[in-house]
């Protein structure tokens, strides 16, 4: 499982009982799970030995999944949607809530967001992009 499931679960749920209800109170409700996430490191990571890739790596490590095992541990009955629009993804997600929110769609929603970064490649990719971006070379035209 990837751990931002298992850190969203847990946040979740205190996150449930800070706001005085209680899990099995809300079962079967029309509660939507709005989850915003832009990293995958655990898929990255757990690819780099590919004899040991987890049994369900195919279906668990989907982005998707961080919202919809949210919604199926809690049976929750509202949408259940993560997405990943870089930087403001938790953002999205939020305003993805209040919408479904004022539209009547649910009666309650979850709003989270996931980041967990486990590996160096992102730092290395970001380094690279600003590296060229900071040569002359790297400018566009117009700019020069």
């Amino acid at each position: 499982m990837d751990p931002q499931q298992r850190c969203l679960l847990e946040i979740v749920y205190e996150g449930v009982e800070s706001a005085g209800y209680s899990v099995p109170q809300l079962r079967g409700s029309s509660t939507g799970v709005f989850v915003g996430a832009m990293s995958f490191d655990y898929q990255l990571v757990a690819m780099r030995g590919l004899d040991s890739l987890p049994q369900y790596h195919a279906t668990g490590g989907s982005m998707a999944i961080l919202a919809n095992r949210l919604s199926y541990f809690y049976d929750w009955r509202g949408p259940s949607l993560a997405c990943d629009t870089a930087c403001s993804s938790s953002l999205v997600a939020l305003h993805q809530a209040v919408h479904s929110l004022r539209s009547g769609e649910v009666d309650m929603a979850v709003t989270a967001g996931a980041n967990l970064i486990l590996g160096p490649e992102p730092f290395i990719a970001y380094s690279n992009v600003c590296h060229a971006m900071t040569l002359p070379e790297g400018c566009s035209q117009a700019d020069r």
